[in-house]
């Protein structure tokens, strides 16, 4: 998984982290949206010596949390998309060639079980599936990644925070396109 993913990745699964902790009673579910925009710059991208890239990233996604059973731990499903757009930098930061790269992700994520590990801590099983698709200057598609994966987290149920991410437990089930192999000469063009 290449770093801007993981960045996306980081930034939905921050919901989860804060979204089960604790337990519930009977209340009808939370449901809100979570709208975030970020920059991020890279250096070396993809390990490619000397190419800077910065990352615009846009998540617009909806949640719902709510317990399986009355008493029972909170349990967290979002829908949403993510867009990105990279750009080559200079290393002061100055933009040489602006979105030449962008990607369009739809994603669903949710957990498939919540287990309380005691001593305040949760393990989550997510469920992250939906489809990515990248795109060159040219607007026509250079990489794919539909499909799913699921993975751990071991939280903080007090304060929502991750204190271990226990990494993939399936891998992908669907193509996937080596990003850097196909973005990187796109940028370097």
């Amino acid at each position: 998984m290449h770093a801007v993913r993981a960045t996306t990745i980081g930034v939905l699964t921050a919901g989860t982290a804060l979204l089960t902790a604790g337990t519930a009673v009977a209340a009808p579910p939370e449901r809100g949206v979570i709208s975030d925009t970020s920059t991020t710059t890279f250096t070396d991208f993809c390990g490619e010596p000397g190419l800077t890239v910065s990352a615009e990233t846009h998540v617009e996604a909806r949640y719902s949390v709510a317990p399986r059973r009355a008493g029972g731990l909170l349990y967290f499903m979002q829908h949403g998309t993510v867009e990105e757009s990279l750009s080559v930098v200079a290393a002061d930061g100055t933009v040489l060639r602006a979105d030449v790269v962008t990607s369009t992700s739809r994603v669903l994520e949710k957990d498939l079980l919540v287990t309380d590990l005691g001593r305040g801590r949760l393990l989550v099983d997510l469920l992250a599936t939906g489809n990515a698709t990248t795109y060159g200057s040219d607007g026509k598609a250079i990489a794919r990644n539909p499909g799913q994966v699921r993975f751990q987290l071991v939280i903080d149920a007090a304060t929502g925070e991750v204190l271990e991410d226990r990494g993939l437990t399936k891998g992908s089930t669907g193509r996937t396109d080596d990003f850097c192999a196909a973005v990187v000469p796109e940028l370097l063009g």
